[in-house]
């Protein structure tokens, strides 16, 4: 591979309305911990 380029995957980058996801309650910090916890 010639230097200088990058070897990139075709991904598909729109985000739609399909990508959204609620989650109730406690469900949010436990899928998202480090989000939560931290210092501040």
């Amino acid at each position: 591979m010639p230097k200088g380029k990058k070897k990139t995957k075709n991904i598909d980058n729109q985000y739609t309305a399909k990508q959204i996801q609620v989650l109730e309650g406690l469900e949010a910090v436990r899928k998202r911990l480090s989000m939560y916890i931290g210092s501040t």
